[in-house]
């Protein structure tokens, strides 16, 4: 079960705090990111703070929802975004998912306005606690809360949790647990203990959804209620909403999680899965551009890359797909006008925001995860920013930790390719960062046949998908797929002897249900 939601830190100050502003009539703004956190974030305090205690104290509730715009404002609490807030009014800023590093701003404003501070991001080194705010977070004071590494709209859940307490209002807190499992995977939590629990009964609540927006979202991204999972999530519906904040206006996703209108709610996925496609565009384009800039060198412990004007919203993408492909820390900067940011994902092995942190005397603002941050700098220290933090990895990145690994759970046989198999491996999920898939071998397959899967070619002609039929030591013959395969096809060919690495999934079309193995990696059986 949950824990209680007093056990997060502060969420009882938060939730008095809230009341009492409810109760005096003060004007409340909701300040988060425009990330799917973010957005998530925002729209669930925004929905029950309105609309659930609106209606159990039968009156209009004075709040209001902030989202920074990427490009003017940036990550996070700023001067313009504060300033915005407090001339409209404001009483009572929350931060949802941002504000952790935000101190010394807040101090600046504590005259014109209460603040409460919940976020989720890594606390900084120097972190004291102020008794000049509220702030609500996991890790703090000791880490002493069931789990660390949650996302802010995982927060933001336990905090309604409270706030219901308090007021005593008796209500089905399921409609903002889908929302904090939706988050759990794409801000890419751990997806062990408390977040494992928080995503099973959260994909529960969405395959049977209520909520407008999401319904037409899973509509238009063509999937169904009831076959959403946390691949789904990650890689279907996620980026849809990510796109508002990264190109777009997140406050589009916004209206999409709160609307109650059936009509809106299919405009506002209309206009995200249009987004979306667009975000995928500029990302190719961008990966390819940094890709020809004469400053790449894939061999370089941290790969930095800088380019005039690079849109901010999709370098997170680009460092993210680099760092996949290479297999250590990149960075991609944009030079602005005014600002220069930079985005950065990592390696499990090199925690990023603990290495920016070592250059912070260059940095405006940062802020972030271990494996993935990001940072405001002026230009005028771009140059002895990147000398410094590539000296920090040629000392700290060692050659075996760029090395990339695949942890092969069993070797198994053809006969144990079985729907049997399969069904017992779905209790271990939901999948995802921290409790992966589990990965099989097969060793010594003599393939029968290679045949291409639909249409789409990539740019060299090969097909995108390919199937190759296989005997092993098992009766008769089994099907592996492999996906973005490359040369792949050209490379297997009939009567070879292969060992492959993948996992086991259920391949469910025209009524059949069949085991389907998905290849991740394949080489040549040694003699």
């Amino acid at each position: 079960s949950l824990p209680d939601s007093n056990t997060l830190y502060n969420t009882v100050e938060a939730s008095r705090k809230i009341l009492e502003a409810v109760e005096n009539d003060k004007k409340i703004y909701i300040h988060g990111d425009f990330d799917a956190d973010g957005i998530s974030s925002v729209a669930m305090l925004w929905e029950f703070i309105y609309r659930d205690l609106g209606e159990h104290f039968n009156k209009r509730i004075n709040v209001l929802p902030y989202i920074p715009d990427r490009v003017d404002e940036g990550y996070g609490l700023s001067t313009k975004s504060i300033d915005k807030m407090i001339k409209d009014g404001a009483e009572l800023i929350i931060t949802v998912d941002c504000g952790i590093r935000d101190s010394e701003l807040i101090n600046k404003y504590l005259d014109k306005s209460e603040f409460i501070v919940t976020d989720h991001h890594m606390l900084p080194e120097d972190f004291e606690l102020s008794k000049d705010w509220i702030t609500v977070h996991p890790q703090y004071p000791s880490k002493e809360f069931v789990m660390e590494s949650i996302s802010g709209a995982t927060v933001v859940y336990f905090l309604i949790a409270e706030i219901a307490k308090n007021a005593k209002l008796k209500i089905n807190l399921d409609k903002y647990i889908e929302l904090a499992a939706f988050t759990t995977v794409t801000d890419i939590m751990p997806l062990t203990d408390l977040n494992r629990l928080i995503l099973k009964k959260g994909l529960e609540v969405i395959n049977n959804t209520k909520r407008l927006g999401l319904e037409k979202l899973i509509e238009i991204s063509g999937l169904k209620k009831g076959e959403i999972d946390s691949y789904a999530i990650g890689y279907v519906l996620g980026p849809r909403i990510n796109a508002a904040g990264r190109i777009g206006d997140p406050n589009i996703a916004v209206k999409l999680l709160l609307t109650e209108s059936s009509r809106f709610a299919g405009k506002y996925s209309k206009i995200l899965d249009s987004i979306n496609a667009d975000r995928q565009d500029l990302t190719e384009h961008l990966i390819e551009k940094a890709k020809n800039s004469e400053n790449f060198n894939p061999e370089k412990k941290i790969i930095i890359l800088a380019g005039e004007g690079w849109d901010e919203g999709i370098i997170g993408l680009v460092a993210g797909r680099l760092q996949e492909e290479y297999h250590r820390p990149v960075i991609i900067i944009s030079k602005g006008k005014n600002d220069t940011r930079g985005s950065a994902r990592s390696i499990s092995a090199f925690n990023i925001t603990d290495a920016l942190t070592e250059v912070s005397h260059h940095l405006e603002k940062y802020g972030g995860h271990a494996q993935a941050a990001g940072f405001t700098l002026k230009e005028s220290h771009l140059e002895d920013f990147i000398r410094d933090i590539e000296a920090l990895g040629e000392k700290e990145i060692k050659d075996e930790m760029l090395i990339k690994q695949r942890y092969i759970d069993a070797e198994i046989s053809t006969d144990d390719l079985s729907l049997n198999i399969v069904e017992e491996l779905s209790k271990l999920e939901p999948h995802g960062y921290g409790n992966r898939k589990p990965l099989f071998m097969l060793k010594n397959l003599l393939v029968t046949d290679v045949q291409e899967l639909g249409i789409k070619k990539d740019a060299d002609g090969n097909p995108l998908h390919i199937k190759v039929t296989f005997k092993g030591d098992g009766i008769g013959q089994s099907e592996a797929i492999l996906f973005h395969c490359g040369d792949d096809y050209n490379n297997i060919k009939q009567n070879d002897l292969i060992d492959i690495v993948g996992y086991l999934q259920l391949n469910e079309w025209n009524g059949n249900r069949l085991a389907q193995f998905i290849v991740e990696e394949w080489k040549e059986s040694i003699q």
